[in-house]
């Protein structure tokens, strides 16, 4: 929330306790967007979206607190019995939300221990799966997004793979309002306007990519978690590293940041 007003969508519907991700809020998407391959050695045990969003991170107190300009709290994840069941590979995640008056900002630091395996790299893709909130009287077809003008995109609603977008504003609409646009190479600015009653101000640094997606009603109503009319209540704005997967040597780390900030 900010100046008085709920920014992130979180469904009503979606239990917070767990197992199942939550439907709503910024889930972390990692080390795979999407669904994988069944039959992939290192994701196909894998849920959609990877292990980060469904697993429980630890409060590191010693670099979390308050400073003039922010509060900060930093979270920790590492391989558990659990998650080596079903990812073999080692790694550790550093979450770190710093939340200030006026802007919201996520930094993820992923590590390849240095005793990992020398011969392998830790190879992932990254996703702030961000659910914008809309104000009560827009819907998502009446909101745009820029600039995206001479991006290289798939349509995935349409089947369309690596055209290039003419125009500099995309509408969030689609057949039945279904919408899910992977645009390669995106702007680190990119903004979301609420057809005049405000904005959405995304910047992200060290992630290359972004993705555009709302289900649209009648998918909405088939999914079990979205409360009833939720799917006219949010645009999902993701930022992330999508079409080339990081890859790191064991003891090498990479970095990604998406910060929010918003017009009225």
């Amino acid at each position: 929330m900010s100046n008085g007003k709920e920014r992130i969508f979180t469904s009503t519907k979606s239990p917070i306790e767990g197992p199942a991700p939550l439907r709503g809020g910024i889930p972390l998407c990692w080390p795979i967007f999407g669904p994988a391959d069944e039959k992939d050695e290192t994701y196909g045990k894998l849920a959609p979206h990877g292990l980060a969003r469904v697993n429980t991170w630890s409060y590191v107190a010693d670099e979390s607190g308050d400073s003039k300009d922010a509060v900060r709290a930093v979270f920790s994840l590492k391989p558990t019995p659990s998650i080596t069941a079903i990812y073999k590979p080692d790694f550790h995640l550093l979450l770190t939300v710093a939340l200030s008056p006026s802007s919201l900002t996520l930094t993820l630091k992923t590590t390849s221990p240095s005793s990992a395996d020398f011969s392998s790299r830790l190879r992932f893709q990254a996703v702030y799966h961000t659910y914008f909130r809309l104000p009560s009287t827009v819907v998502p077809s009446q909101c745009t997004v820029t600039p995206v003008k001479g991006l290289k995109a798939d349509d995935r609603v349409a089947g369309i793979s690596a055209f290039t977008v003419e125009e500099n504003e995309v509408k969030v609409d689609g057949p039945e309002g279904e919408i899910n646009m992977l645009y390669y190479s995106a702007p680190d600015v990119m903004k979301v306007d609420y057809n005049g009653e405000g904005a959405a101000n995304v910047v992200k640094q060290g992630m290359a990519d972004a993705v555009l997606w709302c289900c649209g009603g009648p998918k909405g109503k088939t999914i079990p978690d979205l409360e009833e009319g939720g799917a006219s209540r949010y645009v999902c704005l993701e930022s992330g590293q999508i079409g080339d997967f990081v890859e790191l040597k064991a003891g090498e780390s990479w970095e990604g940041s998406v910060t929010l900030s918003f017009d009225d």
